[in-house]
């Protein structure tokens, strides 16, 4: 089904105008609620606005209040998200939250789980790294307990939020995202527990030339982290706001040093540190969120295949599932094709040509294996009505529009007047 390029804008600024949806949890929970992990009986309530609620940590021995968000496309068939974890949560979780979900929107980031821990009652320089100063630096040195932050992470935090979505969470690729003080579990993570996370975003992240209680420089522990092999895989970004150089000019030396010093490590690591030019002390984190994300996750050109050799395959749908599995287990979360919305669905193309190249069965396949992907897309189904067309199937076809028009009433999209009319026209024939 084709709809008009306006139609297809107001769908994805639908999806994004919902970006502040977050998990709603059961009316019997009201803020302020206790609950002990891994309980979170929590159900999704779609375009609602944020909820806030509790768990018991034991580690801490107090209360901390958490933030979840879900991607809209949530329970549409058996996805595995990348979660990120944003410490500082009052300042970086909705900032998150909206960056994450307009990049989705776009097909410019996968959807994701996204998760925030506050700070609540405690300080937030409880989360930082023991430093000390050294001789010539005169700034106010962080003495937190990073350590005992990350293990609530690692021991409370995640289990609790994998066993709640287990299908969709689990063992999922993670990114942690720290600022300032808040960078302590995002460092110590790096360097004490590489495996746990795959992605780290340090915002604000001047001090990198304070030294720690082992008398080691932090830049020097993560370059150490590095070259000793253990975070091969993980892709770090870092940066600070120009205005803080003049503040902390032994900042600008240090980052210049580790950056190329990361360069030259054997391994292949993908790590970006930056001064972003322009930019104010913690107003920083709205680019560096952004930028820091782009850095994590490919851009959608470096992983949408070429759809043409899959039209030129024996069975096009089998290449194209293949193709997804192989990717999404590389990455840790499910790949899916590009873009649910009509208009540039790259899966739906392929259906297309092997209808106008006289490949029917073909076709339906794989019209039937794009809505694996995309469940609750009516496009596809109408898609898949002009497949059953083409070969004659008169029932198929009508049950195939059926669906459509009970989707785009159950998840409300554009086409529902057209495919009335569709409707309407096979009902007398």
């Amino acid at each position: 089904m084709k709809i008009s390029v306006i139609k297809y804008i107001f769908a994805v600024l639908l999806i994004i105008g919902c970006s502040t949806s977050t998990l709603a949890f059961d009316a019997a929970i009201a803020d302020g609620d206790t609950i002990v992990s891994p309980g979170l009986n929590a159900v999704l309530t779609e375009h609602e606005q944020k909820k806030v609620f509790t768990f018991q940590s034991e580690i801490l021995q107090n209360q901390k209040k958490i933030y979840v968000s879900l991607p809209p496309s949530y329970g549409q068939g058996n996805r595995v998200y990348p979660v990120i974890y944003v410490l500082d949560a009052e300042f970086l979780f909705d900032l998150t939250v909206s960056i994450s979900r307009f990049k989705a929107a776009r097909y410019d980031m996968p959807e994701s789980i996204i998760v925030g821990l506050t700070n609540g009652a405690d300080s937030r320089r409880n989360m930082s790294l023991k430093t000390k100063r050294n001789k010539s630096d005169k700034r106010y040195f962080f003495n937190g307990d990073a350590k005992k932050y990350l293990k609530v992470i690692e021991s409370e935090l995640i289990p609790l939020i994998e066993n709640k979505y287990a299908s969709h969470a689990k063992q999922s690729h993670r990114t942690i995202i720290g600022m300032s003080p808040t960078l302590g579990p995002v460092f110590e993570s790096l360097w004490s527990e590489s495996e746990l996370f795959k992605g780290f975003i340090g915002l604000s992240s001047h001090y990198l030339s304070q030294y720690l209680e082992s008398g080691e420089m932090v830049a020097d522990k993560i370059l150490k982290s590095f070259s000793e092999g253990s975070n091969s895989q993980a892709t770090l970004y870092l940066a600070m706001a120009e205005s803080d150089v003049e503040n902390y000019p032994l900042e600008t030396s240090t980052y210049e040093k580790l950056a190329l010093a990361l360069k030259n490590t054997s391994l292949q690591s993908n790590h970006k540190l930056e001064i972003l030019k322009g930019e104010y002390h913690y107003l920083m984190a709205i680019p560096g969120i952004q930028r820091g994300l782009n850095l994590i996750f490919p851009r959608r050109r470096s992983f949408q295949p070429d759809y043409e050799k899959f039209s030129q395959m024996d069975d096009p749908a089998a290449a194209v599932k293949a193709f997804y599995e192989r990717r999404s287990k590389s990455l840790g979360y499910s790949l899916l094709p590009e873009g649910a919305g009509a208009g540039n669905m790259k899966i739906n193309e392929l259906g297309y040509w092997l209808i106008n190249n006289k490949r029917i069965k073909e076709a339906i396949a794989v019209f039937k294996l794009a809505q694996e992907y995309y469940p609750n897309n009516a496009n596809l189904f109408d898609s898949l009505a002009d497949a059953y067309q083409a070969n004659g199937q008169h029932d198929a076809e009508l049950a195939a529009v059926k669906r459509a028009i009970r989707l785009t009433k159950e998840h409300p999209q554009p086409g529902l007047n057209y495919l009335n009319k569709r409707l309407e026209k096979l009902s007398s024939n």
